[in-house]
């Protein structure tokens, strides 16, 4: 387990950490964390700690193929009072890959005033593809904000035929419809080479 402490305002891009992280925010940190896993690593749990006025943007892209077991697994730990946590997770599936994507929003009794939302998405891009999403909330403070949503859902043929008729061969017209999907959790990755592995 590889623990970082981090303070003041700051970007990180995670692609080659370890797999199994704890990242722990200072008092009134303001941290902007983005990864993307399925390229160099299949699994990746993350348990942030959030101490009193931290702010923390999550931004993860998640890409499986052929049979890729992926496993996505985070913690948001509202330690402190007043933090505040956006966490966002997309997916797109090929092949047979199979994915797990696990997210616990957890509020300490201490971390009255927290506000944190946890979302995840997957786009299944063949028959055999599995993504199975669990967000969870366990919460001990009762002046808080916090919710979670999820979405499993398969390629739309429609959007795929309209990219068509404006000339598109199919498959460029399909890796359009998924750049769309995945462009929010894209556009919060700083420009890298993982970036731009998903936007050519």
């Amino acid at each position: 387990m590889h623990t970082l402490t981090l303070e003041g305002s700051q970007t990180l891009l995670d692609v080659d950490l370890a797999s199994d992280l704890v990242i722990e925010l200072a008092p009134d940190a303001q941290v902007q964390y983005c990864s993307v896993v399925g390229l160099q690593q299949l699994v990746k749990r993350v348990h942030f700690k959030l101490a009193d006025r931290a702010r923390l943007e999550v931004s993860t892209v998640v890409v499986g193929a052929g049979e890729d077991q992926v496993v996505v697994d985070y913690t948001l730990h509202h330690m402190g009072r007043g933090t505040h946590a956006h966490t966002l997770v997309k997916g797109a599936f090929a092949g047979s890959a199979n994915a797990e994507v696990f997210g616990l929003i957890q509020i300490d009794p201490s971390a009255q005033q927290t506000e944190s939302f946890l979302e995840q998405r997957a786009l299944l891009l063949a028959d055999a593809a599995r993504a199975n999403l669990q967000p969870k909330l366990q919460i001990e403070a009762d002046d808080v904000r916090a919710s979670h949503a999820a979405t499993v859902g398969s390629l739309d043929a429609e959007q795929v035929f309209d990219a068509q008729t404006r000339g598109l061969p199919p498959m460029l017209a399909q890796r359009l419809v998924v750049q769309a999907f995945l462009f929010e959790a894209v556009s919060g990755i700083p420009p890298s080479p993982e970036r731009t592995s998903l936007v050519v």
